[in-house]
């Protein structure tokens, strides 16, 4: 398995029946995860908890669960959950009114659906990077240009399981025309999807690596990405933010993090003149 799809994740685990806890378990440390159980009653108790996403029952079976899910949601509005739903009618009767919550999966508890649950858990276990990504991004850019957050959902979804995309495939991926996808960076004042997509592929591979503990070069060849390439793109990346990224650091992602925030928040396309051909031209 490579980086790209074990970044060493913890996942929570919330159920009841010993035989879900089991199969949990099991599923998860084949999708190259880690998993710690908490009470369903902590789910949402305190912003500290450890984990990175979720699987639950629903229990207790009646409002408190939506109410802990809810108030999970105000802090970690991207985590992603996994439903796993025993045959009790008092918890299959919550499923329709769960089904406003975002970025969630649901699977009933079926003994001879054991192969469906661990494809949900390696769902589960490979969102995990993009939606702690753009937690930070959030963080730091709390005005974060419609044409980015669009943007920047697909590429740190593709990355985890696919190579780096072009502009072109994230335009056709988006429903939309490379003009204009350009056109709508543009407008909302934002990078050029060329660089943006950059900056993702780097704060990408710097958390898988931060997260795992492997070499910036390893991750970046798991991930299918030449690591001089990605070296180069560093540096160049750099000098635009005018920011220090420091390359094996441990702190590497924080740093790419802040870089990319100086970036965003320092462009003008007024000086597009003095942005480099390859981003000017985005994604030739």
């Amino acid at each position: 398995m490579s980086p790209a799809e074990n970044p060493n994740t913890v996942v929570a685990c919330a159920v009841t029946n010993e035989w879900a806890n089991r199969c949990s378990e099991q599923a998860v440390d084949v999708a190259g995860g880690r998993l710690v159980r908490i009470p369903a009653a902590e789910i949402a108790a305190t912003r500290s908890h450890g984990y990175s996403a979720l699987i639950y029952d629903l229990a207790p079976w009646d409002d408190r669960a939506l109410v802990g899910i809810s108030r999970l949601r105000r802090f970690r509005p991207e985590m992603p959950i996994l439903f796993y739903v025993p045959p009790v009618s008092r918890a299959v009767a919550l499923v329709p009114r769960c089904g406003g919550i975002p970025n969630v999966r649901m699977r009933m508890q079926e003994r001879n659906a054991t192969s469906e649950f661990r494809l949900d858990v390696r769902w589960l276990v490979q969102a995990v990077p993009s939606w702690e990504i753009m937690a930070r991004l959030t963080e730091v850019l709390p005005d974060m240009p419609p044409a980015v957050r669009q943007l920047a959902h697909y590429v740190l979804r593709v990355l985890t399981v696919e190579r780096k995309p072009t502009v072109e495939t994230a335009a056709k991926a988006l429903g939309l025309s490379k003009r204009t996808l350009e056109r709508r960076a543009r407008g909302d004042k934002a990078l050029p999807p060329k660089e943006l997509i950059d900056w993702l592929t780097l704060l990408h591979v710097s958390f898988i690596a931060v997260r795992s503990s492997l070499s910036i070069s390893k991750v970046a060849r798991c991930a299918g990405i030449n690591p001089n390439d990605l070296y180069r793109t560093k540096k160049r990346l750099a000098v635009r933010s005018g920011q220090r990224i420091v390359g094996e650091a441990e702190d590497w992602f924080s740093e790419v993090v802040a870089a990319f925030a100086a970036r965003c928040r320092a462009f003008d396309p007024s000086v597009q003149r003095s942005i480099p051909l390859e981003y000017h031209t985005a994604g030739t």
